[in-house]
């Protein structure tokens, strides 16, 4: 992950490694270093900012605005100047801590549902316990809560015809198991300086431009306890301008989600916009 981010800015590679207190590259390269692994949350949160940070800092000053999906959106705040990467690793160390206790006193985890509207989705989660970590995309939600009832909204959403699979994380993040995280978050953010972004900054909490950092400060809590707002966001975008749409973070999953919501919207009759702005 980032073999080509390592070639050209091996100094951010280096202080992000005292940040964190482990060998990040070598994270980066094999999934495992030391008693790090890609696998667990605590790990993998400041790898995935690191990376997302630095390949949008390759692309200079081409984009226009910015916006992250969930931890991502610590990556954009870097992009759009209002956290410095030290203090945006620092501030997901914190993070990733907070939301592990959490995890540790109330166990769950998270299920993607594909095929179903989101109104039929809460309304089966309604009846389980479980919630809403996400909507993706049209048809793409996602599902959060403790264990047995996130396995019972996979079994009734299978039966309403949708393919559903469990996912790979540590937690039922973005539910109210995560309050539990709220305190230890908001006194890390307490401690950094959040400046005014540079660039049109979109929360996908809100799904909406935020550019007073009380309100980005805030939204940062927020998002441990609330769904993320995807596919609000990129129509959002699409509706202020912004016509093309480049994924900065390991791997396409974000650019594919954004191919299927600006789909969707053609098909609805909104035509997406052309060139670039």
């Amino acid at each position: 992950m980032g073999s080509g981010l390592r070639d050209r800015h091996p100094d951010a590679f280096v202080e992000a490694s005292t940040v964190v207190g482990f060998d990040i590259a070598a994270l980066c390269d094999s999934g495992r270093c030391e008693s790090a692994t890609l696998d667990c949350t605590r790990w993998a949160q400041p790898a995935i900012v690191l990376v997302s940070a630095l390949s949008a800092l390759d692309h200079g000053d081409a984009f226009c605005a910015a916006a992250g999906h969930s931890v991502g959106e610590y990556s954009a705040l870097v992009h759009v100047g209002s956290l410095t990467l030290r203090d945006a690793l620092w501030l997901v160390l914190q993070r990733s801590d907070a939301m592990e206790r959490a995890t540790a006193e109330c166990p769950g985890r998270m299920a993607s549902v594909l095929g179903l509207d989101r109104q039929l989705v809460w309304s089966i989660c309604s009846r389980t316990g479980a919630s809403i970590a996400a909507e993706n995309a049209p048809g793409h939600v996602v599902v959060t809560g403790p264990n047995a009832s996130v396995e019972e909204v996979t079994r009734l959403s299978a039966e309403a015809g949708a393919k559903v699979r469990m996912l790979k994380v540590s937690g039922p993040f973005h539910s109210s198991a995560m309050r539990l995280a709220v305190p230890s978050l908001t006194r890390a953010l307490d401690a950094v300086d959040i400046k005014r972004p540079r660039l049109p900054f979109w929360s996908s909490t809100r799904a909406r431009v935020l550019d007073d950092p009380s309100a980005i400060r805030a939204s940062l809590i927020d998002q441990l306890t609330e769904p993320v707002e995807w596919a609000a966001t990129i129509r959002g975008m699409r509706n202020s301008g912004v016509a093309d749409f480049h994924d900065a973070g390991p791997g396409n999953v974000l650019a594919g989600l954004v191919k299927r919501i600006l789909r969707e919207e053609v098909r609805d009759g909104a035509p997406v916009a052309g060139g670039t702005r």
